[in-house]
């Protein structure tokens, strides 16, 4: 009898010491009784093997909740507009599955999950009108990923910061999204890793200098209509990102500054409806896109300057709708084979696409390539052609054929040096109408019908073509 009280205390003894698990199912609190009275209605249950929703109007604290220490599925704080702060939750270490904290209109930071420490999946907290920061999350250092705000389910519209994130230095994911206030990403400081990076609809955020630390994007960065952005210092230390890259409608920015280090996108590039940006600097040791590369609706956007070191597209390129782009000039280096597609068009001041890239690209007998509604210069295939062979003289036989003089006001000689046969001669005007033509040979032609102006002479011959600026004065 006495071994059998003594086995009894001993394991009464141990479920007192050590954690129990309880509540497979999972629980769901409606109301301030049921957590009052949970430690009464379930003793020692002290890691919850199921989902946990705390879901009330009623509710005002949780400190019967101060038993938990674990939470092995998904935990769910929603609707609960009298509850202040997460007080009672001061024991809980981890939660296996995702958290998501939503629509407590009360709650200003997240005061009571002293001792968290990890949440297997997505931490999601949106529409929390009154959430400042996430202070009190001080030792949580692992999460698979932030989702802080949504468009559709309403941001946080008071949160300033992102205090309360020190700790973590690697995320699956961070996205921000309709935060109104969020000034800062204070908090963030200390991250080092992350696959996606996405920033959307946060008006009040004029920089991201905070991920100063921040090492290595292994997915896609979105910047997207966060009109008081105004630099992308922060992303400094980024040499390559594995995905792709959308930077959209942030009607601050002027340039790309904070980029300078970045040399290779393993996907797209999207540069797109930025207001007020000018030019590309911060992109000069961009080297590769493995993808394609879109630059559209940037009304201000003067120049590709800051292009000059991309040599390789594995994809298409597509320029467009970019009011007061004057010239194609930094993307000279870009390679032909890396091209699937070239379209430029809607760009109403652009007239000097004959750079080395198009010219060659357009060389390509089979090149998918739009060229249109641009201006005159660059207003279709055969203009931009045409400004081509003027730009880069590149004939095999350009020696051979002389033209003197030129300018000329009358008549030009022709002085074929290697004795070519010729087989026809046409002057055109600069958009490609053909003026005046003649078969077989000429050393000498007659131009005095022509206005003043500059035209193009094209001399066929067995062995080559040759094309040449005139200048009638």
């Amino acid at each position: 009898m006495k071994k059998f009280i003594l086995l009894l205390l001993v394991f009464m003894l141990s479920k007192a010491i050590f954690p129990q698990s309880c509540l497979p199912q999972g629980i769901t609190f409606t109301n301030q009784l049921q957590v009052n009275n949970f430690q009464n209605n379930y003793p020692n249950c002290n890691i919850i093997e199921g989902d946990v929703t705390i879901h009330s109007s009623s509710i005002n604290n949780l400190l019967g909740l101060s038993t938990i220490i674990s939470i092995q599925g998904n935990f769910t704080i929603l609707l609960n507009h009298k509850l202040k702060d997460f007080q009672g939750l001061n024991n809980l270490v981890d939660v296996g599955g995702y958290m998501e904290i939503y629509g407590n209109d009360s709650i200003v930071n997240m005061s009571g999950f002293t001792n968290l420490e990890s949440i297997g999946a997505t931490l999601q907290v949106f529409n929390n009108p009154n959430l400042v920061n996430f202070q009190g999350f001080d030792n949580l250092n692992s999460v698979s990923g932030l989702w802080i705000g949504d468009y559709e389910l309403y941001g946080n519209k008071s949160m300033i910061n992102l205090a309360g994130f020190d700790n973590i230095d690697s995320l699956g994911f961070l996205h921000l999204e309709a935060n109104d206030k969020l000034s800062s990403l204070n908090g963030l400081d200390n991250l080092e890793f992350i696959n996606d990076l996405s920033i959307f609809y946060c008006n009040s955020l004029d920089s991201i200098t905070e991920l100063g630390n921040l090492r290595k994007i292994e997915g896609e960065l979105m910047l997207w209509m966060n009109n008081s952005l105004v630099s992308l210092k922060g992303l400094d230390s980024i040499v390559r990102i594995n995905g792709g890259i959308k930077i959209s409608e942030n009607n601050n920015l002027h340039n790309l500054l904070g980029l300078g280090n970045l040399t290779t996108v393993n996907g797209y590039m999207e540069i797109a409806n930025n207001f007020n940006i000018d030019d590309l600097s911060g992109l000069e040791n961009l080297d590769s896109i493995n993808g394609f590369l879109d630059l559209y609706g940037n009304r201000h956007l003067v120049t590709l300057s800051g292009l000059q070191s991309l040599k390789f597209i594995n994809g298409r390129l597509r320029i467009f709708n970019n009011k007061d782009l004057l010239s194609l000039t930094g993307i000279d280096s870009v390679g032909v084979d890396s091209l699937t597609s070239l379209s430029v068009f809607d760009n109403p001041l652009l007239s000097e696409c004959s750079v080395a890239s198009v010219c060659n690209y357009l060389s390509i007998p089979d090149g998918l390539t739009n060229i249109s509604d641009n201006n005159t210069g660059c207003n279709s295939n055969e203009e931009v052609n045409t400004a081509c062979i003027l730009v880069t003289g590149e004939n095999l036989y350009q020696n051979a054929l002389t033209i003197s003089p030129n300018p000329f006001r009358s008549s030009i000689q022709i002085i074929n040096k290697n004795s070519l046969s010729i087989k026809s001669i046409s002057i055109t005007n600069f958009v490609g109408e053909k003026i005046i033509e003649t078969n077989g040979p000429a050393d000498k032609l007659n131009l005095s019908i022509l206005s003043p102006g500059v035209y193009i002479i094209n001399i066929q011959t067995h062995q080559a073509n040759f094309k040449q600026k005139l200048i009638k004065q």
